[in-house]
C-alpha cells in the first residue's frame, strides 16, 4: 500500500489507508479516497495474476482477506450476529466439502435443521432456498460477477447475481440486510480488482436511511469517537471554522474553553492543555467536522507517536491519553447535537461535575467471593458479597445492601441483572463479538453502552446517551487495582455494579483466550 505525507503536519510514511495521522487526527483515507480506490484495484489486480499462475501466497492472502471481511460483517452487525453459525447440520444440509474453510454461515431455517441457509467458505458460496437443492458458486464465478440485487425488491429473500442465488435470509432485519449487501460487494471486488454496484441501502418510511452508511447520510452521524482520540461528523449545518468557534465559545465543557488557532496554517478551534501531553482540535474538513487530540505545546509528532505506539504495545491507554480520548468524546457528542439544530449550552459530562473515584482488586469476581472497592486512602466505601455459585453477589455500602447483582445460570452469552429493594432495574448481556467484548441492555429503563476498550480497562459506561463512570487503570499509584470513577452521586451504586459485571466478563474473556 502506498504511502503518503499527511497535509495536516507533515508526518511522513503514513499508510494511504490509515483511517487518521497518528500525529493531528487528519482523516487520511478519506482524503485519499479516489486515491486508495484506484491502489487498492491495483493491489487487487496483482492479487489476481499471482492466483493464476499458482502462487500460493496470493491464495493465501485472498483467504485471510475474506476471512477478515467475515469478521467486520460479524462485528457491524452487533447483536443479530448470533443468528450466523456454523453447525454439522448446516454442512450436510448445504453439501459444504470437509476440507472447506467457512467464514461466515446462516442457517435460515426456524428449529435449526440446517436445509436452508448459505455459507461464503474458501471455496465459493453455498446457498440454498426453501425446498430447492444447493446452488455454489466457485470463487472464479463469483469474480466475474457485476451486479448485485435482491430477488424480490418487496420481500428480501435472497441476493442474487442474475440467475445464481448467493446468500438466502429471511430474517428482515434490514441492517443485516444491508450489511449482507456490501460484504458480498466487497469479496467480489477483492476477487475481481473491480468496484461493482449494488443497491443502495434501504430507506424506512420517516426518511433516515437505514444500515451503514459509512457516516454519509442525511443525518449527523459521527464515526470514530468511542475512545479512540479521532471523531468526524457529517456538517450537515454547513457551519464554518468561525461559526463553529462563536457556537462552541458558548457550550460548557468539563475540560476547557476554546480558542480560535490553526494547525500548521489551518484554521482550527483549539482546547489547549487538555493533559500535559495533548490538546483537542476541531475544525471542518468538507462535508465533515473533524476533531481529534494533537501534542500540546512543546510536546514533538515524535513523542506523540511515541506515545500512541506505547499504548498499542502495551494493550492500555496512559492517563493522558484516555484523559484526552474522553474529552474528544465528549467534545463529539456536542457537536452531534448542534449538527442536529439542538440549542447546546453544556455538555453532559459538564453537567455531572467532579468524578468521584474508587479502586477494586483486578479479578475480583474470579478469585474469591467476598472483596472490597475502597477509596484512595484505601478505607472500604463497598463491600460485596457472592454466593458460593458466584452467580449471586449482593452490593453493601455502609453495612447495608444497596443493590443485588445476579448472573443467569444458563444462557448462550452470559446475561446479568441488577435488583434494587428486589425489583429488577437493569438487565445486561454480553454482545457477541469476535475481537473486544462488549455489553448491551438496558439500565432503569435506558440504554446502556459501553464507550471504550473493555477488554483493556478503559472504558466509559453510558446510560441514557450520558456517561455515568469511567474505568480504568491507574499505573501510577494501584499496579494491582484499577480506578472506577462516578460522575453521577445518585448513579453511583449502579456504576459500581456495572463496573462489577465488565470486570467478569472481561475476566471470562481473558480465561478463554
Amino acid at each position: 500500500m502506498a504511502l503518503v505525507v499527511c497535509p495536516e503536519c507533515g508526518r511522513e510514511k503514513i499508510s494511504m489507508m490509515a483511517a487518521a495521522c497518528p500525529d493531528c487526527g487528519f482523516p487520511i483515507s478519506e482524503h485519499f479516497k479516489m486515491q486508495v480506490d484506484q491502489v487498492y484495484t491495483k493491489e487487487t489486480s496483482e492479487l489476481q495474476k499471482r492466483c493464476s499462475i499458482g502462487d500460493a501466497q496470493a491464495v493465501v492472502d485472498i483467504n485471510n482477506e475474506m476471512k477478515r471481511l467475515c469478521d467486520e460483517f460479524l462485528e457491524k452487525i452487533g447483536e443479530n450476529a448470533d443468528s450466523f453459525k456454523f453447525t454439522p447440520k448446516l454442512k450436510k444440509g448445504l453439501q459444504i466439502p470437509d476440507d472447506a474453510i467457512v467464514y461466515l454461515a446462516h442457517d435460515d431455517t426456524m428449529f435449526n435443521s440446517g436445509k436452508n441457509g448459505f455459507a461464503i467458505t474458501n471455496q465459493g458460496i453455498y446457498c440454498r432456498d426453501l425446498m430447492e437443492n444447493t446452488e455454489v458458486t466457485s470463487l472464479d464465478e463469483l469474480s466475474n460477477l457485476t451486479e448485485l440485487s435482491w430477488e424480490d425488491v418487496n420481500k428480501h429473500n435472497n441476493i442474487i447475481s442474475g440467475e445464481k442465488k448467493l446468500v438466502y435470509y429471511t430474517d428482515g432485519e434490514e441492517e443485516v440486510e444491508n450489511a449482507l449487501i456490501s460484504l458480498l460487494s466487497d469479496i467480489i471486488q477483492l476477487l475481481s480488482g473491480k468496484r461493482i454496484e449494488a443497491p443502495k441501502p434501504t430507506v424506512s418510511d420517516k426518511g433516515e436511511i437505514e444500515g451503514d452508511m459509512s457516516g454519509q447520510g442525511i443525518l449527523a452521524q459521527a464515526t470514530g469517537s468511542q475512545n479512540m482520540g479521532y471523531c468526524s461528523v457529517n456538517n450537515v449545518q454547513g457551519f464554518t471554522d468561525e461559526i463553529l468557534y462563536e457556537k462552541l465559545s458558548t457550550v460548557k465543557v468539563s475540560f476547557g474553553i476554546p480558542i480560535m488557532g490553526d494547525i500548521n496554517g489551518t484554521p482550527s478551534v483549539l482546547y489547549k492543555n487538555i493533559t500535559d501531553n495533548f490538546d483537542i482540535f476541531c475544525r471542518v474538513n468538507g462535508k465533515n467536522v473533524i476533531m481529534g487530540k494533537i501534542g500540546a505545546d512543546g510536546i514533538s509528532s515524535i513523542q506523540t507517536a511515541a506515545r500512541e505506539g506505547l499504548s498499542i504495545f502495551l494493550g492500555y491507554n496512559d492517563e493522558n491519553t484516555s484523559t484526552a480520548n474522553r474529552a474528544v468524546d465528549e467534545l463529539c457528542g456536542v457537536i452531534q447535537k448542534l449538527e442536529s439544530g439542538e440549542n447546546v449550552t453544556e455538555s453532559a459530562a459538564a453537567a455531572m461535575g467532579e468524578a468521584i473515584s474508587l479502586y477494586m482488586i483486578q479479578k475480583a469476581l474470579s478469585l474469591k467471593p467476598k472483596f472490597d472497592i475502597v477509596d484512595q486512602d484505601n478505607n472500604s466505601v463497598y463491600h460485596i458479597e457472592g454466593d458460593l455459585t458466584r452467580l449471586n453477589f449482593s452490593i453493601q455500602r455502609s453495612g447495608e445492601e444497596v443493590l443485588k447483582l445476579k448472573k443467569k445460570l444458563v444462557a448462550i452469552m452470559p446475561e446479568y441483572t441488577i435488583e434494587k429493594n428486589n425489583a429488577e432495574i437493569a438487565k445486561i448481556k454480553k454482545k457477541f463479538k469476535l475481537t473486544n467484548p462488549e455489553l448491551i441492555g438496558q439500565v432503569q429503563g435506558k440504554e446502556l453502552k459501553i464507550n471504550g476498550n473493555l477488554f483493556g480497562y478503559d472504558f466509559d459506561i453510558m446510560v441514557g446517551g450520558v456517561v455515568i463512570g469511567h474505568v480504568d487503570k491507574d499505573y501510577g499509584y494501584w499496579s494491582d487495582h484499577y480506578r472506577i470513577r462516578s460522575f453521577d452521586a445518585g448513579m453511583q451504586d449502579v456504576v459500581i455494579a456495572l463496573a462489577i459485571i465488565c470486570d467478569n466478563v472481561a475476566d471470562s474473556e481473558e480465561s478463554n483466550s
